[in-house]
Parts: C-alpha cells; structure tokens; sequence
C-alpha cells in the first residue's frame, strides 16, 4: 500500500519477545527490497506513546499507519504527495462508515471543509455530528513530537492517545487536514472483525477464493469465498463457506464450516 507510493524505509513499533514477528517482517522486507528497523515499546502506553519512540529517526514528514488494521486505499498516494509540500502539521486519512457502532469504538471525526476541528477517542453516538471516522493512516510533522509532550494520559485507558494529540494540534492552531482516502478499512480487534477483513479482501481482489501453497482437496470438496492457507488439508466431501483456514488446518471428511476460523491445532469434523 505504501511502496507505491514511493516510501521505501519503514520503522516498527513492536513489543518485547516478538521474534518471530520481527523475523516475519524481515522476510518481507527482503522480498520487497525495502529496508525496515524496529523499536520496543516495553509496555502497552497507547499509541501516542509509541509513536514517540520514533522521535530521533522520524524524518522532516513521515506516515504513520497502525499495523492492526486492513485497509482498502483510494487516492492514498495523491494525498501523500500533498500532503510533502502542504503547510499542514498532520494529514488525516478518514472515510464515511455508516454504522455508528464501528465509529463508536473507534474514534470521530468533525470537519470544516478539508480540515479537521475535533477527533474523539471512543465517542458516544448521542453526540456524533457527523459519520466520518479515522482510518488508521496519519502523516506527520516534527510538530506531533511536541504536541503528544503537551497531551496528558487518558483516564479513557490510562494510554497516551494519539487521537488526543492530534486534538491538540488542531486546538492550538495548528493546520490539520484529512482526506477521503479509504474505500473501506477494518480494525482487527477481535476474530470476527479478522474473519470480516478477509472477506473484503476477496471482494477487493475479485476473485472467489484465496487458495495457499501445497494445499490437498479431497474429492467433492467444495470452496467458496473462503481463504484457505497454505498447507491445508481438506478432505473428501467438505463444504467451506465464507471462512478462513490458517496454514496448516485440516478439515475432517464430510464438515461443512461457514463463517468459520480455523487454526492448525484443531480438525474441524
């Protein structure tokens, strides 16, 4: 999503322990010849916090984009670009969601125009003046660093929200845009929002299925808007709908799973 729109150097914000993620990641980076270094965040203190720890590399402007999130971007590169040569402090990504629970537990967004005059963590619907929501995807200046300085920790969660800081930003003057960049995007937080992405990632490829390496179908067995991943074994006469197998799961003979999660250390009968 980010390569090509020109950004080739990626910083992570990961926890402690997390080697097979970061090997993961180097993996990837190595395929997609970009460079990549980590930080450590030593205990959850909320993103602002996080961010924070990326102070003495972040480059003159820099984007941010929150690893927990599926994203189906519109546009993205053009506000990027405009974002390099705009006086702006921040550049928020946002989108319309109609469903006011989503916005609900995740956080709002007010405009005037193009700029942005409040964000709110968490808002209550009662008080929404609009359905337009934050997508995960900022761009920054130097001036972030100063403002997340002045942005107590929320008695919300007891973190340093980056939504906050960004409220200050706009609050003291400072030029926030946003720009409708997002066709849809999904926060994972749960295993039904991670069954909800995969399925948008179907549609947003347009094919019927996703299908992994080394992958063993039975006889009859049937597939149909489902990622299967690599190594999977699906015996004769199984039905899969609307689900996702991680690599390695087995699927018993005759099963019939719809909107099913499946991980390699159960076998679906």
């Amino acid at each position: 999503m980010l390569i090509p729109c020109g950004i080739d150097s990626f910083v992570f914000v990961i926890g402690p322990n997390e080697m097979r993620l970061r090997n993961t990641i180097h993996l990837a980076a190595l395929e997609l010849d970009v460079r990549c270094q980590f930080l450590v965040q030593q205990e959850p203190a909320g993103i602002g916090s996080a961010l924070a720890l990326g102070r003495e590399i972040a480059q003159s402007r820099f984007v941010v984009l929150m690893g927990d999130t599926w994203f189906h971007p519109s546009g993205l590169d053009e506000a990027i670009e405009r974002f390099s040569v705009a006086d702006a402090a921040a550049f928020l990504s946002v989108r319309r969601e109609d469903d006011l629970g989503i916005i609900e537990s995740e956080c709002s967004v007010s405009l005037d125009g193009d700029r942005v005059t409040a964000i709110v963590e968490k808002p209550n619907r009662d008080t929404l003046s609009d359905n337009i929501k934050a997508c995960g995807v900022y761009m920054f200046s130097q001036e972030i660093f100063d403002a997340i300085d002045r942005t107590p920790v929320s008695p919300l969660r007891n973190e340093l929200e980056l939504t906050n800081a960004i409220s200050g930003l706009a609050g003291s003057g400072e030029q926030v845009l946003a720009a409708f960049t997002m066709k849809n995007d999904v926060n994972i937080s749960t295993p039904e929002d991670l069954l909800r992405a995969n399925m948008f990632e179907i549609e947003r490829l347009g094919v019927p299925n996703v299908i992994g390496k080394d992958v063993v179908l039975g006889e009859g067995a049937r597939i149909e808007n489902s990622v299967i991943g690599d190594s999977c074994r699906i015996e004769g006469g199984v039905s899969i709908t609307g689900s996702v197998l991680f690599p390695n799961s087995t699927v018993n003979i005759g099963a019939s799973l719809t909107g099913q999660l499946v991980g390699p250390s159960s076998s679906e009968e």
